[in-house]
């Protein structure tokens, strides 16, 4: 029990810094934007390739962890990874440079998700939605406070240096990592259960998580971008109030995943309802002025940040046994894949403003929520590989 306390602490604290290293460079956009001359297309596009690339690597690392069992040591080299390939940023001199930085912080970024998520699944077998929702407040600190600290050490340091810092930090969480966690033995994988990933529930949770994250990019890309561009804010102002709407992510995943566990018949609807949820946010916050543009933003924040651990959880039930992780990387790559919403509303804005493009993006919210009802209304453990 107490190495199961501390491995749920350290993942978790793990997650915080990951996502933190992740979400960074969002609240940084507009100041890019200005220093390389970028179009909303090409500033996108930056998004895109970081994503696309952990979207790509994440189901192999989830399978690389599952057969050698080696998933600490990933876990470690993925972080540094992470932060290294943002020192990278730091140098860059051009928007191509900018683009082999982002195709370096997806490397990294591949690794954390599959693991991460995996090792929490074998060391908890009950109460997963409240645990999974704890680990995602972590994540939701390390996202709430990425635009303070970003946009506050760009002002005083510039947004150069700050990147570069952080291989600091970064380097003594992976020396905690392979010194407090432990890796259970490899599980054999074998090709009856690897076909055991095409269940149509498995499908319909990767198709979810798609157009979840598509939503989930186009707010993170051009929320900062519209305070900043369409609202007229300063890039610390813009940064404060993207860190309102994602203080949401601290406590909606635990509130949430604890609901979750409590439910029965009704987490099909809930999950649906968090989804939906969004969408209404996200277009009333384009059509409003502050501050309840701001009201709306945050509470849409809260609708899709709660999504998470359920689908995770959803994942973890329904994957074949031995391999959770390759299921977890499935589901979190083809979430990646999502962010070409980045570039496609980007293109849009760029042809008809971010006012015209942005409000779409409510669309996705809905067909994601009736793909919800496609599930089975009762999603117990009944895979035939467990």
């Amino acid at each position: 029990m107490k190495y199961r306390s501390i491995a749920l602490n350290l993942i978790s604290v793990t997650h915080g810094w990951n996502d933190f290293l992740a979400i960074v460079i969002f609240p940084l956009l507009p100041l890019l934007i200005s220093e390389f001359n970028l179009s909303y297309f090409e500033a996108g596009s930056v998004v895109f390739v970081f994503r696309a690339t952990s979207a790509f690597l994440q189901p192999f690392v989830g399978y690389f962890g599952d057969r050698t069992g080696k998933k600490k040591l990933l876990l470690a080299i993925g972080i540094v990874c992470l932060s290294a390939a943002l020192f990278l940023t730091g140098t860059a001199n051009s928007y191509i440079v900018l683009l082999v930085a982002a195709f370096a912080v997806g490397l990294g970024a591949a690794v954390y998700h599959p693991l991460g998520v995996s090792m929490l699944g074998d060391l908890f077998k009950n109460k997963r939605g409240f645990v999974l929702g704890i680990h995602g407040a972590a994540g939701g600190i390390g996202v709430f406070i990425a635009p303070l600290v970003a946009t506050y050490f760009a002002m005083i340091w510039g947004w150069r240096p700050f990147l570069m810092i952080l291989i600091i930090p970064t380097g003594i969480l992976a020396v905690l990592i392979i010194a407090l966690l432990r890796d259970l033995k490899a599980k054999s994988v074998t090709k009856p259960v690897l076909s055991g990933l095409a269940n149509i529930r498995i499908i319909l949770l990767m198709f979810i998580a798609f157009l979840i994250t598509m939503c989930t990019s186009v707010m993170l890309t051009f929320v900062p971008i519209f305070f900043v561009q369409g609202m007229s804010l300063s890039i610390f102002t813009a940064g404060l109030f993207t860190s309102i709407m994602l203080s949401t992510f601290i406590f909606s995943q635990p509130i949430c995943g604890r609901i979750y566990d409590r439910l029965n018949s009704f987490r099909r609807e809930m999950f649906a309802l968090l989804i939906f949820g969004w969408g209404v946010c996200w277009f009333l916050y384009t059509v409003t002025p502050l501050p309840m543009s701001v009201i709306f933003i945050t509470l849409g924040a809260f609708s899709i940040s709660a999504t998470w651990p359920i689908l995770f959880e959803l994942t973890l039930r329904v994957a074949p046994k031995g391999v959770d992780s390759t299921a977890v990387g499935l589901v979190t790559g083809l979430t990646m894949v999502g962010s070409v919403s980045s570039m496609i509303f980007g293109g849009i804005a760029d042809l008809h403003g971010l006012a015209f493009s942005l409000p779409f993006a409510a669309v996705l919210a809905g067909l994601a929520g009736l793909l919800c009802f496609f599930l089975p209304r009762n999603l117990e453990e009944q895979n035939q590989f467990n």
